[in-house]
């Protein structure tokens, strides 16, 4: 990105990463960081602080300047990075957070006026890898008050030139986020909405609790020296007013509270020993999700890199290849189509009519996300990422369409209005599942609940596929993605093997702070629709709603948006529809929905129903 280099510009800020082994997290934050970030508008710098792996060469891959010290120490990385540093704001990032470049904007911008001297990100705990109790913890951490308005537990803390006055007469302590929140007054410091950073916390409740002794042998370090006010410690009345004004969360106090005391007790004796120098670490938050690889910082070589996903789709790939030159008209584009060992012709078919596609054969059916990964690994650098059904059927001029308004600020995913084969409307937008949207789905129908949008996850006013619209996340046969929004959230998540993938993807993309927008003035035919006949696709897209829900809320939660599920499965099965009949099996059987996951694997698609779809759709094309 050039964030290194001084020569011939100001630069916007200066962020400085202290970094002790973050081989496997760090791609992480500079992926992001990077490739949303101007030409010599960041100045960035790394201090590999005690490395022993390859934090230093994977931080130079992204074009960084980077610092190595020999001794392993946060404090010392950190003034070493500050020594080096050129520009006011200043940023302090932890290594193992995830950060996107217009977040830094936003911290900035924070500082200009109102007598702002230090500005902290929005958190998005990622919850979706963490054990029940670990979550438990998190959602009454979170609710804390002054967790809701400290700089501390963000992993960033951004400082204007007058604050970073302030903070260079701290004491050097182990809880150097809450030091240097508790440098400013309430007045002084905010907490920017607009800027998001993901953290990661410990997956199970043993690293938690390490976690824990940490900050507390910290705070009491803190305490030594003054440093912490009464309204940075969490009361007993802290707690009640959490579970008066909270209680979806009230279950999680007594976690919180035996989290609590543990780590407390844990920390008496290193504080007894004076022991402010053993970190804790906890690398269960620093392993990788089933997520794409870390895309290189170059320079775009064309415009969209189109990404196909083909399992035994001779029957349609043809006529999706035929429409991509005109629908692409007007970019600069490449076609990587990843195979997910196809037992038919599909591989003939490209190689026969788009001869400069790149094929990547990924030996097994790894699914959709895995797939949409392999080929964005394999294409060229690309300012966006095309992904597409092979059952598609571009329109003429449809994806300069969408790439126009794919440049539009905050905007990170856009999608056409999709047609079926017959050139009806399909309605393609979502909002967030959850239990209320559930219920309604349950008792009315899909399409009769979205009358009522509290009470429904389909999009159905006409309005909103007449006119350009934002949603949750929408319906994935076509989607244009940003190279930033795709490097922010690290790829699709490939533990979907099928179906949620897209509704994982857009939701992880909305908390990063990029919206999906549906554009009308593009359009393209879709065939689609095998999940509704097929009862293996059928319950394995049921279950994946489920598991997806599981990721991000209790167990209380989870259990009603379960039960919820099975009572409609359940009312569809006393209509006799029978993919019903294997979504209640694969809900309710203790290891029936791996089994699923692995029938669908197997399945081919229908062939002589998508030839029909097909013909039909050339029947209708306008001429």
């Amino acid at each position: 990105m050039g964030g290194s280099s001084l020569e011939g510009t100001a630069g916007l800020a200066s962020i400085v990463i202290p970094a002790h082994n973050e081989e496997a997290s760090i791609a992480r934050l500079l992926g992001p960081l990077t490739a949303g970030a101007k030409p010599g508008e960041f100045e960035v710098i790394v201090v590999c602080n005690g490395c022993s792996d390859r934090t230093a060469e994977t931080a130079r891959s992204f074009g960084v300047q980077v610092a190595e010290l020999a001794e392993p120490s946060k404090a010392a990385a950190l003034a070493h990075g500050d020594s080096l540093a050129h520009h006011y704001p200043r940023l302090y990032v932890d290594a193992d957070v995830e950060l996107t470049a217009s977040a830094v904007r936003a911290l900035c911008a924070a500082l200009d006026g109102d007598g702002v001297l230090a500005t902290g990100p929005r958190r998005e705990i990622a919850l979706d890898q963490a054990s029940p109790l670990v979550r438990a913890y998190y959602g009454v951490w979170s609710c804390l008050p002054q967790v809701r308005t400290g700089l501390f537990g963000r992993g960033v803390v951004a400082v204007s030139a007058a604050g970073h006055e302030r903070t260079r007469a701290l004491p050097s302590v182990m809880s150097d986020d809450l030091a240097m929140s508790e440098a400013f007054a309430p007045s002084e410091r905010a907490v920017v909405d607009r800027a998001v950073v993901v953290i990661r916390p410990p997956r199970t409740l043993r690293d938690l609790v390490r976690r824990r002794i940490r900050v507390a042998t910290g705070n009491t370090q803190l305490d030594q020296v003054g440093g912490r006010s009464e309204a940075a410690k969490t009361s007993w009345a802290d707690l009640l007013r959490v579970v008066r004004t909270e209680p979806r969360v009230a279950a999680g106090v007594p976690v919180f509270v035996a989290v609590a005391v543990a780590a407390r007790l844990a920390s008496r004796r290193r504080v007894r020993s004076g022991d402010f120098s053993t970190w804790l670490r906890d690398d269960s938050s620093r392993r990788a999700r089933r997520g794409a690889a870390p895309l290189p910082d170059v320079p775009p070589a064309v415009d969209i890199l189109v990404a196909v996903v083909t399992y035994n789709s001779e029957d349609v790939v043809a006529d999706l290849l035929k429409t991509l030159s005109d629908g692409l008209e007007g970019c600069s584009w490449q076609l990587v189509v990843a195979d997910n060992d196809s037992r038919d012709q599909t591989l003939d078919v490209v190689k026969e009519l788009r001869p400069d596609a790149t094929i990547v054969e990924t030996g097994r059916n790894a699914g959709y996300a895995a797939g949409i990964n392999a080929a964005v690994a394999a294409g060229p650098p690309a300012r966006s990422i095309l992904i597409l059904n092979p059952d598609n059927r571009l329109e003429p001029g449809s994806i300069a369409i969408l790439r126009d308004r794919l440049d539009q600020p905050g905007v990170g995913i856009v999608v056409p209005r999709l047609l079926d084969s017959n050139r009806h409307l399909v309605r393609t937008l979502r909002r967030e599942p959850n239990i209320r949207r559930a219920l309604g789905d349950m008792l009315l129908s899909a399409r009769l609940a979205g009358r009522f949008p509290a009470w429904s996850e389909l999009v159905t006013d006409p309005r909103c596929y007449t006119e350009e619209s934002s949603a949750d996340w929408a319906a994935g046969p076509i989607v244009l993605v940003s190279r930033e929004c795709f490097v922010a959230c690290g790829g699709w998540d490939e533990s979907f093997f099928l179906y949620s993938e897209e509704t994982e993807f857009c939701l992880r993309a909305r908390d990063r702070g990029y919206r999906l927008v549906l554009t009308p003035d593009a359009e393209t035919v879709h065939l689609g629709g095998e999940s509704s006949i097929s009862p293996s696709l059928w319950a394995l897209l049921v279950v994946n709603r489920v598991s997806l829900y599981r990721r991000t809320h209790s167990f209380a939660a989870t259990s009603a948006f379960w039960l919820v599920t099975v009572a409609r499965e359940a009312s569809r099965l006393a209509l006799r529809r029978p993919a019903s009949r294997q979504a209640l099996t694969a809900l309710l059987v203790p290891g029936r929905a791996r089994a699923t996951v692995a029938e669908a694997a197997r399945q081919s698609p229908d062939v002589d129903r998508r030839r029909a779809l097909a013909q039909a759709a050339t029947a209708k094309q306008p001429h």
